[in-house]
Formats: C-alpha cells, sequence, structure tokens
C-alpha cells in the first residue's frame, strides 16, 4: 500500500487513508533545545529523527510511522515538550485518520 505523508501544515486536519497504507508524520524538532516530538495520542511503529544538515546540534525531522491496521477512525496527537519538564507541551499536533473503504 502506499506512504501517506502528513507534515506540519496538515494540523488539526482530517486525513483520508486505506487500510493497509502508512501514516507518516514528518515534524521540525531541533533536538539540541531539548524539545522533541513525542505521541499523546496513538502509538507509532517507528519514531526516528533525520538530521537536516551535517552540523551538529542542527534542527531536522522527527518522523513517525503509523499503519493504519483496521477501517477504524482514530485520532493521532503528538507533544512537542522536554522530557524532563512536568508542564504541558509546548505545542502539540493532531490529525484525525478516517479510513476509507
Amino acid at each position: 500500500m502506499a506512504d501517506i505523508i502528513v507534515t506540519e501544515t496538515q494540523d488539526q486536519t482530517t486525513v483520508r487513508v486505506h487500510a493497509g497504507d502508512t501514516l507518516v508524520i514528518r515534524l521540525p524538532e531541533t533536538p539540541t533545545t531539548g524539545y522533541r516530538w513525542a505521541p499523546l495520542q496513538g502509538t507509532p511503529e517507528s519514531d526516528a529523527f533525520v538530521p537536516g544538515t551535517s552540523s551538529v546540534g542542527g534542527a531536522g525531522v522527527r518522523i513517525f510511522r503509523f499503519p493504519i491496521k483496521s477501517s477504524d477512525a482514530a485520532t493521532l496527537e503528538l507533544g512537542l515538550a522536554r522530557e524532563w519538564e512536568k508542564q504541558p507541551s509546548a505545542k502539540r499536533f493532531k490529525v484525525d485518520v478516517r479510513v476509507l473503504r
């Protein structure tokens, strides 16, 4: 099936996919700030950081892969926060997933 790419511009939208597709969420991240994207709702199959440049400490993209295994609708939510802080996420990203039949 297909990889459906979702970026920051699709925050607060509905994404339509088919069972068997993989929803790939790509969000900008600068790990040296301590802020990292993490799932708040939904469980990704994988989570990886891809640096944007070869310089140490540079910005890049956090990539989450969510395989669509059923025909159920779902909401995926990610938060940008520092792991060690108890405060709510500094930023949130949310998409509603609707599976086409």
